[in-house]
């Protein structure tokens, strides 16, 4: 009995997050056609709502003193129409709502960060009580716009209709699309400063378009400078379980070793570059991985010591995923409250920061 109770309880060689394997850049495509007709649907309710803005009903032949100019959504028995909600209170839970689509686990995860939240347009449909609320979806990288809506009813604020009914968001997200490219994190303190504003980005390697996004790294880099603090953070999920259950754990896990151990030294963005330059969507040996290290002039007595104790710190990197609520490879935490994608993150950062860039 004594000899059970002195053994150890050994931490967890490699946690394997249950998150979403979307990553970064395939479902953004695959959002494009979707958003092409989200345009056709939106056209029918902006018909409808224009349709029903005003009402009027029992009006006075005289028309009395009733100023038509200062009732907003139109009068009925010669009073004004006065909604449950006004219209911040509207756009603001649309912003909520918009937030949610990072938990659908769909192409169209990629919603809040394509949002233009500062161009949402509302109508109110008095024979309806319900407001109809649009926002453009810029795509990413492009001067393409299309129209996401959705009608909110206003006696019951949690009946939300959006124009992808098929699709719609089973949890609920008290954080908000404040800015195009980002997400407000709810009951998380800014950290933006002057001098060095932390990144936690977010990947796990085998996650489609994680690669290829940490390209966005450098961009960020070049321009910030030193008043940006990045830290690579691997994350294995569903998408490493699969390569895992093939070529087994340590190998499959091998490549998030080497991006986080090669972070730390400064020719990073080169190893980077030779990585995704070859990287085919499918499993990277240790020989390939040795490889490009070597051609990427990376320090291997420095990478190699790093690699042996990184899975220590990589687990305790899930826990910082779990306390920003993390839920796909590539997420971008930006001054510990932003949340972003790699296409965003820079714009984010000149957003947060007040910058014109």
């Amino acid at each position: 009995m004594a000899k059970n109770q002195n053994k150890k309880i050994k931490e967890p060689s490699v946690v394997i997050k249950p998150l979403g394997k979307l990553g970064g850049l395939d479902g953004i495509h695959i959002t494009l056609i979707i958003l092409l007709v989200l345009a056709l649907i939106i056209l029918l309710y902006i018909t409808y709502a224009k349709q029903s803005i005003i009402v009027l009903t029992n009006q006075s032949s005289s028309n009395q003193t009733l100023n038509l100019t200062n009732c907003q959504y139109g009068y009925s028995n010669n009073s004004c129409i006065t909604p449950l909600h006004n219209a911040t209170q509207i756009k603001k839970i649309f912003e909520n709502f918009l937030a949610s689509y990072t938990y659908t686990n769909t192409s169209l995860s990629v919603i809040p960060y394509t949002s233009e939240v500062n161009q949402i347009k509302e109508y109110y449909s008095p024979n309806t009580k319900t407001w109809i609320l649009t926002v453009p979806e810029k795509y990413l990288n492009t001067n393409s716009t299309f129209i996401f809506s959705a009608i909110i009813n206003d006696l019951n604020v949690t009946q939300i209709l959006p124009s992808v009914q098929t699709i719609k968001p089973t949890l609920s997200s008290k954080n908000s699309v404040s800015g195009y490219g980002y997400i407000s994190l709810l009951n998380k303190t800014s950290c933006i400063t002057s001098n060095s504003t932390p990144i936690y980005w977010f990947i796990d390697p085998y996650a489609a378009g994680s690669i290829s996004g940490l390209s966005y790294l450098e961009n960020i880099q070049n321009k910030f400078n030193t008043t940006v603090a990045p830290e690579i953070d691997i994350l294995y999920t569903q998408s490493s379980q699969e390569v895992a259950n093939q070529y087994g754990l340590q190998n499959a896990t091998l490549i998030g070793k080497y991006l986080f151990c090669s972070s730390k030294q400064p020719n990073f963005n080169k190893f980077v570059f030779t990585l995704n330059a070859s990287y085919q969507n499918q499993y990277v040996s240790p020989n390939e991985l040795n490889s490009i290290a070597k051609n990427s002039e990376l320090n291997i007595s420095q990478l190699t010591q790093c690699i042996s104790s990184s899975q220590t710190v990589i687990n305790r990197q899930s826990v910082l995923a779990d306390y920003y609520n993390v839920t796909s490879s590539s997420s971008v935490i930006i001054g510990c409250k932003y949340q972003a994608i790699p296409q965003t993150a820079y714009q984010t950062l000149c957003s947060i920061k007040s910058m014109n860039c």
